[in-house]
């Protein structure tokens, strides 16, 4: 494993994170908790130092799952997400709606400190704001006001759109979360001025859902619950031609195409951890193995050789 440091922070962690947003059990089709368990041991086992989650993942199961898999005491990073109002009765999977209003997110940092066992949570993001909702509900402000009263150590923002990540990067967060990969490139146009302010770059969906493992031709169906199957025809279109060049350097350096699409955000030093999920212990061993992969300057540009049709678009 390699390890790189968290923008300002001062923490160091894991170039390979742990997504749990599969583990909730209800946006990616049924998920088995002990597995889960499993995977997140083995995960930290493997020298994983940073994992992923969020309340909305599972209505906050996959936040008791880290709970019950990672002690408090350790020295694994938990990132944890909120803004998606799951408090609605009945709830609403994946959320009802998005809410930044003061004391929403001071009821959910209480809610998330419960599920996950700890008094103060290592970084808390706002889950998807606009730049219209930082602008009005100034929810940065709101998280300094519980990290000054001990609720969180650093801030920070998950984002789907290359104006939402400059607004929160303007907003003065500490931890900026963006989906990036060969597919959807945006995320590194922001990367300098992130860099500028040392605000700390962690990147998600280095695999596009699965599609850059290869797996997964343009007629793919997903199973019931996956929230994929929403994503349509021209979303799995666009992510073939890039699939295929994943599969030529994964072919020539004798390694399996995750690794290949794993390492690309990695080739950026301005990114300091990738997030995937895991639904194996294997998984965990493949997505592991992609730290000791560095690609060189040609197989970089090969694999970002754009087509025609760049996909696009927000993610949870």
């Amino acid at each position: 494993m390699r390890y790189r440091k968290l923008g300002r922070t001062g923490l160091e962690v894991s170039v390979i994170g742990l997504g749990t947003w599969s583990m909730g059990g209800d946006e990616w089709g049924p998920s088995d908790d002990q597995v889960s368990i499993d995977v997140l041991r083995a995960a930290v086992r493997a020298g994983v130092t940073i994992v992923d989650t969020a309340d909305v993942y599972g209505l906050g199961h996959s936040e008791e799952l880290v709970a019950e898999a990672i002690p408090a005491d350790t020295n694994v990073v938990v990132i944890t997400k909120g803004g998606w109002d799951i408090y609605t009765d009945p709830p609403v999977v994946g959320g009802a709606r998005r809410r930044y209003e003061a004391d929403y997110l001071e009821h959910a940092v209480a809610q998330s400190q419960r599920r996950l066992g700890r008094a103060c949570l290592d970084v808390y993001l706002l889950h998807n704001p606009t730049r219209a909702d930082l602008v009005e509900y100034r929810p940065v402000e709101t998280l300094r006001t519980l990290q000054d009263a001990g609720a969180i150590r650093f801030v920070g923002a998950s984002v789907g759109s290359e104006d939402d990540a400059r607004a929160a990067i303007e907003a003065g967060i500490d931890v900026l979360e963006v989906p990036f990969n060969l597919v959807r490139s945006w995320a590194s146009s922001v990367f300098a001025d992130a860099a500028a302010k040392q605000v700390a770059v962690v990147t998600r969906e280095p695999l596009e859902r699965g599609l850059l493992t290869g797996k997964y031709g343009p007629d793919a169906v997903f199973p019931a619950g996956d929230h994929r199957n929403d994503k349509g025809a021209d979303w799995l279109r666009a992510a073939q031609p890039y699939a295929t060049r994943v599969g030529e350097v994964a072919q020539s350096r004798g390694c399996v195409p995750a690794q290949v699409a794993i390492a690309y955000p990695l080739s950026y030093p301005d990114v300091s951890s990738v997030f995937l999920g895991a639904r194996s212990v294997e998984q965990v061993t493949t997505n592991v193995g992609a730290a000791d992969l560095v690609l060189s300057d040609g197989e970089r540009h090969r694999l970002e050789a754009r087509s025609a049709t760049e996909g696009g678009g927000s993610v949870r």
